[in-house]
């Protein structure tokens, strides 16, 4: 079965948001080959490993994340993977720190990211995502 850009933005998502939360607030370096099985191929003609098209997705997951205001990074290398100095953004934090009414008392979103990410299956880690994504909304909007 093929996988979906939805799904395996998600999953990227997930262990992403998990690992930034864990190590709040210090900054983060996130490498594409922690979270992407193929993200790297060696090169013949270049003598070196060069990111696969997996790869520039990672990438493409962590810069939406930061257009979206949810990470920002001080350094990247995108022909390896590599982003120095992630940490979350205050609406990151926000988001993940989130308590939904159906759990509350329990353990937040970012905590629920933070264990299942690895663990869980493809409709939970969507369902994570959408929760953390909509608490960020509705904290921006007001509603």
């Amino acid at each position: 079965m093929t996988t979906s850009n939805i799904e395996r933005f998600d999953q990227i998502v997930a262990q992403v948001l998990g690992d930034l939360y864990t190590s709040f607030p210090c900054p983060a370096t996130l490498k594409a080959t922690s979270y992407i099985e193929n993200a790297l191929a060696y090169n013949d003609f270049l003598g070196a490993e060069v990111i696969t098209g997996d790869g520039e997705f990672f990438n493409n997951s962590l810069g939406w994340l930061a257009q979206a205001g949810y990470l920002r990074c001080s350094q990247i290398d995108a022909q390896l993977g590599i982003a120095g100095g992630v940490v979350l953004t205050a609406k990151g934090l926000e988001a993940l720190r989130a308590v939904p009414a159906s759990l509350e008392g329990k353990c937040s979103l970012g905590e629920r990211l933070a264990t299942q990410a690895k663990s869980s299956g493809a409709d939970a880690i969507r369902s994570l995502v959408g929760e953390v994504i909509g608490a960020a909304v509705r904290g921006a909007t007001g509603v």
